[in-house]
Formats: structure tokens, C-alpha cells, sequence
């Protein structure tokens, strides 16, 4: 039982984010938070406001090669002793070559976390939208080669008599956590075409950053060697170029020998919590950009594309490298009587401290080497572009979203489609099934987004959402199914807004909202007044875009017809409204005056 939960512990942290979106939000139209997937986006109420972390939050973890039923399974092999029983990858009995064939050449494991403390949106007239954002957002990820996990779990070495040369090139880590201000603006430019931008303060406040250049394991029976070099950054509330020049040019063994007798870093210094400037001064400054469009071919046909988060962190830290090569060829014999005090008994800890000593060679051979201050970072970058389409006045819609995310000079990609239900302005829902990149198909999210007309907006959505579980084993009881089996990434967004001015259906898509439309059916594509009726210029009654002559004078107002042109009744050339004669008979036709009388 133990097994099973450490098990599902390490399969629950491998399963991290390739988030920072939720890429269901994209077909909740009525969800204000909508704008962060693409700027250009504008909510459909005419403001919002959502402020601490339970207004806005969004959450995402996984990895791209495993799910949890990769890790945890059913024994089906009928002549292993745990025949039938649930096993986790690394029990004996289990067939290490299955864990290995779902495995990428890199194994991507990340996490992300954003947490809203204002957010902020206000409708410009008709045609423009601001937004103003306050959020902590929080990125992490672990890249590890998949040679790494052959030789740890495909045997050891392949060759007992030779050298064994295990490649650890392009492993990595990362954490970095900062706080985004963000200014934005959408604007409609016509029926057609919306754009929109954001512009981002980044404030770093911690960074750590490993990143193996070049390292490699050659194995023997004889010997192992290590070598290779890693470059290290640090950032954060603290004096981290303190770290730097204290380790400078020294190796492992010194650094560890400083610390034992006094000489190393000084705790004190490196932490200094009395000093609250510290603390609250930023260990990083940068800038972003978001920008992105929507077109729109045909009335019911939408394509948007959008970049965000393009930009970087220069972290004031320190910087340093680590060159490794040093060599182990094991702990040599033990004997136990060696190891007995002036009582005579036996002495675990001059145990370790011979151990200790065995391995002083190791870490003499790993010397660090500061290498500067500063280092500029670019935060992940995502790339949307969608498709959608909408059908019984924008009731049903359906589409599909390409979102591709560059994290530490890799690119990761998925494919989404989604299916939204919007029977009324104030209730959307909304299914999606994502393709990912690895050919795993057991990926479905679903979202929720309830705004009254006016007053709050509950928004809930999920990407991967576990629609599979796995048991697991208690003794003499019904196995307990908690275990998400088919999942391998989990995303969720959750939304509190406080909206006003939210019934803005259109029935005649006018651009003028059926609660203050005094003509609801309009044609389309007809210019309209601020209260949705046809624009007509010289009020004669007749709209322009039925009018054939424009500019009729105040003093013709009803003498025009149905075309908008002056009315002749007797066909003397003289307009009834200036005609003193309206009865001017046919033979006197191009004989009257400016008043349409008869010549005399």
C-alpha cells in the first residue's frame, strides 16, 4: 500500500503543467477573463472587476510522455508471482521496457500557476475595450534525457566487461516566479477586423535556473567517471552574488570544509531577514507584449491569432558554471570490527565518517567558477491561432485552436476543438477535445460560465479533465479508485467577476444591443444611430441606404417617395413642396416658372 502511494505521489508531480492558459476558456464568449488567450478579445459586458487570488486563478500541471496508468497497473503477466495484482513501474516484477517505450528522447516535466490580484476591464464607447491586470505568475520545469532513465532502469550496463558511456547532455530545471502588471487595449475597426495588444511590467522575485551543457557517465565494473559542465543561475531575496564570490574558483570538498569550520558562507548575510528591503526589492526587471487579431471572411466565420508573453526577465543574480570530473570506484571492503568504539561496540558514526572520507576524492573534483551578475531570461511564450464558427445566432459554435508554447528554447504544441452551447447571453458551456503532441488521446476538458445580467460571473474551466480511474490497493477492502489512469496533464482556470452591462445580444448584429435597439431587424450590414436605426442624413423619412437622392432640403421633409427623391405629383419639373400650381396640366409641361405656374 505504501509502494502504490509513493507511487502516485511521483506520478502526481510528474503530471505538470503545459499551461498557463486553459484552452477550453477560448469557446466561453461570456467569460471575462477570455481576453488572456487573446488580447483582441473583448467581453461581452461593458466592465468587470475581480480582485484576490479567488477572482482569478489558473492552475496546470503534466509532463509529455506519461500518464498514471504508465506508472501504476495491473500485473497481466500469468507467470510473475504478482500476477493480477496492481504494481507500480519500479517493482521488480514489473517489464521496465514498457515505461520506457512511452518515454520522449526528453522526458518534459513543468508546472505553472497565476494568481489574479486585480483585474480589471472597461468597454470605451462601442468600438474599444481597456484592460489592467495584477497577477503572480509562477513557471517551473524539469527536461531529463531519456538515457538517463535506460541506465537506471533498462538493466545498468549493457556491457559488464567495458565502458559504459551514458549521455545527460540537455538536462534541465527551472523556477521562476514574478509579478506581471499589465495594460490593454482592444479595438473594433470594423465589421470585419479587431485588434488588440497588452503591454507587461515584469518584477522578478525568485529564479533558479540548471542547465547541463555537457555531461556523461562512463561506467565500468572498475570504475565510474563523471564529467562534464553545468551552468547555474540564481536570483532572489537575498544576496545571491554573495554565493557567487564565495564559491569562486573553490572546488565541492572546500566549499563543504568552509562550512564546517566556520570559514564558508555566512548564513547570517545570505538571509538576512531583518533587512526588509531586501525582501521587498524586486531581484529582477523586465518587459512583455501580447498582440493579436480577429477576421471575420463571412458573418458567422471567425479566425483569431494571437502572441503572448513575448519578452524577458534580467535577473540581477549571480551566475556560475560547474565543471565535473571526478571519478568513484566504490566504498572498498568493509570490515565491521574497525568500527567499534572505546566500549567496543560497534560505531555507526565512525562508519559514515569513514564513508565520508571515501568520497572527500569525489568532491574534489567538482570546482565551481563564478561567471558575472546578470543574466535576461524570456519568460514561455504561446502562440493561439483559432478557427470557430457560429450558428443559430451565435448559439452553437464550434471550432478549433492550435496553441503552441516555446519554454526554454523548446516548442511544445497541441491541438484543441471545442463545441460551445450559448442558448442565452448569460449561460455558456462548453466541451473540448485536445490532440497533443505524443499521440495520447484520452484528453477532454469542459467549461462553465453563469453571468447574470448584471451583477457576478462564475467562470470554471478544465483542460484534461480524469474521466478514467484507476484503483488502488487497500488491504481487505474495495480498492479506492482515485487515480486519474489515462491523464498526463491537468489545467483549470477559476473566475469570481463582479460585471456590469452584460445583456448584449444582437439579434441583427447591428453593433447595437437589443435592450436599447428601437429597430431589432435591421439589414444587415446597414449602418446605424446609437439606438440601432438605419442613418438618415437629410430625415426625410427614407434611410440612406434606401434613399436614391440624399440631400433633400428641410422644407421637401414629406413630399419625397419611397425612394427618398422630391415628389412631382403633376410632372411639371417643379417639386410639390415649391409647386403653387400642384394641378399644371400636360400640354403646359416645360412652359411654367419657378413656382410651377403657366407662363404668362
Amino acid at each position: 500500500m505504501k509502494k502504490h502511494i509513493l507511487a502516485a505521489l511521483v506520478a502526481a508531480i510528474a503530471i505538470t503543467a503545459n499551461a498557463q492558459q486553459v484552452t477550453t476558456l477560448y469557446f466561453l464568449e461570456n467569460a471575462p477573463m477570455r481576453h488572456t488567450i487573446n488580447p483582441a478579445f473583448q467581453p461581452v459586458s461593458n466592465g468587470f472587476l475581480n480582485f484576490t487570488p479567488l477572482g482569478w486563478m489558473s492552475f496546470g500541471v503534466g509532463n509529455n510522455s506519461l500518464t498514471m496508468s504508465d506508472l501504476i497497473f495491473v500485473d497481466n503477466n500469468p507467470q510473475s508471482p504478482t500476477y493480477g495484482q496492481t504494481i507500480n513501474a519500479l517493482h521488480p516484477n514489473a517489464d521496465k521496457s514498457l515505461l520506457l517505450k512511452q518515454m520522449r528522447s526528453m522526458l518534459f516535466v513543468n508546472g505553472d500557476i497565476t494568481l489574479g490580484f486585480l483585474n480589471f476591464g472597461l468597454r470605451i464607447k462601442d468600438a474599444g475595450y481597456m484592460t489592467i491586470g495584477i497577477n503572480e505568475r509562477i513557471e517551473s520545469g524539469v527536461a531529463t534525457p531519456k538515457s538517463f532513465y535506460e541506465f537506471m532502469l533498462g538493466g545498468g550496463m549493457k556491457d559488464v566487461m567495458g565502458t559504459n558511456t551514458i549521455n545527460l547532455n540537455g538536462f534541465s530545471m527551472g523556477l521562476t516566479a514574478y509579478t506581471e502588471f499589465s495594460g490593454g487595449y482592444s479595438h473594433k475597426l470594423d465589421d470585419q477586423w479587431t485588434i488588440g495588444g497588452k503591454l507587461k511590467l515584469l518584477l522578478g522575485q525568485a529564479y533558479a535556473g540548471y542547465n547541463g551543457k555537457r555531461m556523461n557517465i562512463d561506467a565500468s565494473y572498475q570504475e565510474w567517471r563523471l564529467y562534464g559542465d553545468l551552468g547555474l543561475d540564481v536570483a532572489g531575496p537575498f544576496d545571491a552574488d554573495y554565493i557567487g564570490r564565495q564559491v569562486d574558483e573553490k572546488t565541492a570538498l572546500e566549499v563543504i570544509d568552509g562550512f564546517s569550520n566556520g570559514e564558508g558562507l555566512k548564513m547570517d548575510s545570505l538571509f538576512d531577514t531583518s533587512n526588509i528591503g531586501r525582501l521587498l526589492r524586486p531581484s529582477g526587471f523586465g518587459a512583455a507584449i501580447d498582440f493579436g487579431f480577429t477576421y471575420k471572411p463571412i458573418e458567422n466565420l471567425q479566425i483569431s491569432a494571437a502572441l503572448n508573453d513575448l519578452g524577458f526577465i534580467y535577473w540581477t543574480g549571480s551566475r556560475f558554471n560547474c565543471s565535473i570530473d571526478t571519478t568513484f570506484v566504490g566504498v572498498g571492503e568493509v570490515n565491521y570490527s574497525d568500527f567499534r568504539d572505546e566500549n567496543g561496540n560497534f560505531s555507526a558514526e565512525m562508519l559514515m565518517d569513514s564513508a565520508l572520507n571515501n568520497m572527500r576524492g569525489l568532491l574534489n573534483g567538482i570546482r565551481f567558477a563564478h561567471n558575472g551578475k546578470g543574466r535576461a531570461k524570456m519568460v514561455s511564450a504561446r502562440l493561439n491561432i483559432g478557427l470557430d464558427a457560429n450558428f443559430w445566432e451565435n448559439r452553437i459554435g464550434v471550432g478549433i485552436v492550435s496553441a503552441t508554447r516555446l519554454y526554454n528554447a523548446r516548442l511544445y504544441e497541441e491541438v484543441t476543438f471545442g463545441l460551445a452551447f450559448r442558448p442565452v447571453n448569460w449561460f455558456n458551456i462548453a466541451m473540448s477535445y485536445s490532440l497533443l503532441n505524443n499521440g495520447k488521446y484520452s484528453n477532454i476538458g469542459a467549461g462553465l460560465s453563469l453571468m447574470p445580467y448584471d451583477g457576478i460571473n462564475l467562470t470554471l474551466a478544465m483542460d484534461y479533465m480524469p474521466t478514467s480511474y484507476a484503483g488502488l490497493p487497500r488491504e481487505g477492502k474495495t480498492p479506492l479508485y482515485v487515480l486519474p489512469d489515462k491523464m498526463k496533464m491537468f489545467n483549470i482556470a477559476l473566475g469570481f467577476s463582479i460585471c456590469w452591462g452584460t445583456n448584449r445580444r444582437d439579434k441583427d448584429k447591428d453593433g447595437v444591443w437589443d435592450k436599447i435597439d428601437m429597430c431589432p431587424d435591421t439589414p444587415r450590414g446597414v449602418q446605424v444611430d446609437s439606438v440601432g436605426c438605419p442613418l438618415d442624413e437629410d430625415h426625410d423619412g427614407v434611410p440612406d441606404y434606401l434613399d436614391h437622392c440624399l440631400g433633400t432640403p428641410p422644407a421637401a421633409i414629406g413630399f419625397v417617395d419611397s425612394l427618398g427623391c422630391e415628389l412631382d405629383t403633376d410632372g411639371d419639373g417643379v417639386p410639390d413642396y415649391i409647386d403653387q400650381c400642384p394641378n399644371t396640366p400636360e400640354a403646359a409641361w416645360g412652359k411654367v416658372d419657378s413656382v410651377g405656374c403657366p407662363l404668362d
